[in-house]
C-alpha cells in the first residue's frame, strides 16, 4: 500500500532567517523530555516565545541531543548547506520546522552571542535553506498543523529511522506507531520504504503499544512520579517469556491477558526507585530509576522463564518477597544441594559476625533447627512409605 501519495509533499526551496523559524513541540525528538501537556500545546500558542524559549532551553540543556557536538561542528565548519530543514507557513512571517529543530537550536544558540565564533561561521547563518512545504499558513488551524506533520513524515523517517541522526528509541517507536496506526502501512512496507529491518518495526511496534497499555494503567491508578522510559518496555516485549505471560497476539497486535498486564506494571511500580541487594550492588554509584527498571524487567523475565506455577502464583497475587524466595530456591537445585550449601554457609561464619547482633541470630538458628527437624521428620516418614 504505502504511504498516501498525497504525504508525498510538494514545495519550494527558499533561503530563511533564524528569527522566522519556530521550534515544534511536536518533534518527536522531545517526547521523553518535555511534560505532556506541552505536547499537546494548542496550534496557535506554539510561536509565543514561553513556548519557544522552553524549548530551546530543552534542547540546548538534554545531553542526550547532543548539542554542543554540534555547535562545535558549525563553529568549525560554518553551517552546512546541503542538507534542508521541512518547514510549513505559521503565518504571515514565520515558519514552523518540522524537521531541523536541532540545527535550528544551534544556530540559535549560536546567535545569542554566548559562543565567539569566526565571522565567516556567522555569514553561514545569516539565512537557512530551506524546504517550504505547499499550503496555507497554520494559522492556529489544529487540522492544518496535524496535516503539515504528516506531510513530513517521509523526510523525516529517511533521516532519522536509519538516517544520519538516528533517533532514540521514544522518538523512533513513535514514528513507527504513526505509520502502522495512522498511514495503515504493513511493518513489511515500511522496511521497504525506509530500510529499517521487519523484526526492528515488529520489536518496535510491540515496545511502543506495551507503553501505551502502561499509560493507561498509570492514569487509571492516577500515579505520579513513575515515569519510566520506553527502554523499560522495549526490554519487556524483546522476552518472548513476557510476551507469552502478558499474552501478545500477533493476530490482534496487542497484549491480550489484562490480569497479567496488571500484574507486570504493578511489579514495576512497586520495585521502581528502590534499588535492592539482590538485584543492585549494595555501593552501585551508576544505580538510575532507568536502569533499576530494566534490571526490575529482567527479574521478571527470569522468573517466568521457569514455567513454575506457584512462582507465577505469586506473582499474580503481588506475593514478591514470597515468588522471589521461591526464584532462589529452586535456581540453587535440588534439596541435597541446597543443603549442603547452607551447612558451607554456616560453616564460613566469622567470629566477628557471631558477636554481630547474637541474640537475633540465636532466635534465627532456633527457627532454622525446628524447621530442620520438621523437614527431616517429613522425609522420614515419605521414606518409610517408599
Amino acid at each position: 500500500m504505502g504511504l498516501d501519495p498525497q504525504l508525498n509533499a510538494t514545495g519550494t526551496d527558499q533561503e530563511l532567517q533564524p528569527q522566522q523559524l519556530l521550534l515544534d513541540t511536536g518533534n518527536l525528538r522531545l517526547l521523553e523530555h518535555i511534560p505532556s501537556e506541552m505536547l499537546e500545546t494548542p496550534a496557535d500558542q506554539i510561536g509565543t516565545e514561553p513556548v519557544q524559549d522552553r524549548l530551546l532551553e530543552i534542547m540546548l540543556n538534554e545531553k542526550r541531543f547532543r548539542l554542543e557536538s554540534l555547535i562545535n561542528s558549525i563553529r568549525a565548519l560554518g553551517f552546512l548547506r546541503n542538507d534542508r530543514l521541512i518547514v510549513a507557513r505559521y503565518d504571515g512571517l514565520r515558519f514552523l520546522v518540522l524537521e531541523g529543530n536541532r540545527r535550528l537550536s544551534a544556530v540559535k544558540a549560536l546567535l545569542s552571542n554566548a559562543y565567539e565564533s569566526p565571522s565567516y561561521v556567522h555569514d553561514s547563518i545569516r539565512t537557512l535553506p530551506c524546504f517550504i512545504l505547499d499550503g496555507d499558513a497554520i494559522s492556529g488551524d489544529e487540522k492544518r498543523l496535524s496535516n503539515y506533520r504528516n506531510k513530513a513524515l517521509q523526510y523525516v523517517g529517511i533521516r532519522h529511522l536509519t538516517g544520519i541522526q538516528q533517533w532514540e528509541p521514544a522518538s523512533r517507536y513513535e514514528f513507527l506507531a504513526r505509520l502502522i496506526d495512522q498511514h495503515h502501512l504493513k511493518p513489511a512496507e515500511i522496511e521497504q520504504q525506509f530500510g529499517y529491518p521487519l523484526s526492528a518495526v515488529l520489536r518496535d511496534y510491540r515496545a511502543h503499544l506495551l507503553y501505551r497499555q502502561f499509560r493507561d494503567y498509570e492514569l487509571g491508578r492516577k500515579l505520579r512520579g513513575h515515569r519510566l522510559t520506553y527502554n523499560t518496555f522495549a526490554e519487556a516485549t524483546r522476552s518472548p517469556d513476557i510476551r507469552t505471560w502478558l499474552g501478545w497476539s500477533d493476530e490482534s497486535q496487542t497484549f491480550e491477558n489484562d490480569q497479567h498486564l496488571r500484574a507486570f506494571f504493578d511489579y514495576v511500580i512497586h520495585h521502581i526507585g528502590q534499588p535492592q541487594r539482590d538485584l543492585f550492588g549494595e555501593d552501585d554509584e551508576d544505580w538510575t530509576v532507568e536502569s533499576s527498571a530494566e534490571t526490575i524487567v529482567r527479574r521478571y523475565r527470569d522468573m517466568l522463564k521457569r514455567h513454575d506455577p506457584e512462582i507465577e502464583s505469586n506473582l499474580e497475587q503481588g506475593n514478591y518477597a514470597k515468588a522471589h524466595e521461591l526464584f532462589e530456591l529452586r535456581r540453587m537445585g535440588k534439596l541435597e544441594q541446597r543443603l549442603k550449601g547452607y551447612i558451607s554457609g554456616l560453616r564460613s561464619v566469622s567470629k566477628s559476625e557471631m558477636q554481630e547482633a547474637p541474640s537475633n541470630s540465636v532466635q534465627l538458628l532456633a527457627q532454622l533447627s525446628a524447621e530442620a527437624l520438621e523437614l527431616r521428620s517429613i522425609i522420614d516418614k515419605l521414606s518409610t512409605q517408599i
